[in-house]
């Protein structure tokens, strides 16, 4: 991955974390996520590569359930994730834009 691929992978994660810790402790949907970061993070394949970087690293969690006919994700940051979004603990993978 380039350098400038990986500085802007980085801000995507740091921005999805900010858009989620403002709903914390509440989740907040797919599509409500798309629309609050889609000046910055593409839906769909680019979202779905930063969500699935925060799910794996422990950040975030993800659940997915049936409404009806239609399947809803939703995403709301763990302990940790609170940790990296208000600057306590550093992860090399995320830019918080702090300091």
């Amino acid at each position: 991955m380039s350098t400038g691929l990986a500085d802007a992978r980085r801000l995507q994660r740091g921005l999805v974390l900010h858009a989620l810790q403002a709903q914390y402790p509440h989740p907040l949907t797919q599509v409500s996520l798309e629309r609050q970061v889609q000046h910055l993070v593409q839906a769909g394949g680019e979202l779905d590569q930063v969500t699935s970087y925060l799910v794996e690293k422990g950040l975030v969690e993800a659940r997915s359930e049936k409404i009806g006919r239609i399947s809803v994700t939703t995403y709301r940051l763990t302990a940790d994730g609170v940790d990296v979004a208000d600057g306590s603990v550093a992860l090399p993978g995320v830019d918080m834009g702090i300091g």
